[in-house]
């Protein structure tokens, strides 16, 4: 989900029971040159903040993993960072 009026997106993750603990969420429409940070929002709100940087090419073509318990949830902000690197 991306905001109208922004480059900010949110991935929102859940897992059933039967479901396996750990998914790779790949994304699209990113800009693979680009540097993005991504952030645990539960665990920000917890005082516990698990950011991470990176590149929409590793975004978009390796993923996003994810680990969730039975019946878990997470929301990962993605926002871009800095300027566009186009090397």
């Amino acid at each position: 989900m991306q905001a109208p009026a922004g480059d900010r997106s949110l991935l929102f993750a859940y897992r059933l029971d039967r479901s396996d603990a750990r998914r790779v969420f790949r994304l699209r429409g990113l800009d693979a040159a680009r540097d993005y940070q991504v952030e645990d929002e539960g665990q920000r709100m917890a005082g516990e903040s698990r950011t991470r940087r990176m590149t929409g090419h590793e975004l978009m073509m390796q993923g996003l993993p994810v680990e969730l318990p039975v019946f878990g949830a997470a929301v990962f902000s993605i926002q871009p960072q800095g300027q566009v690197n186009h090397a």
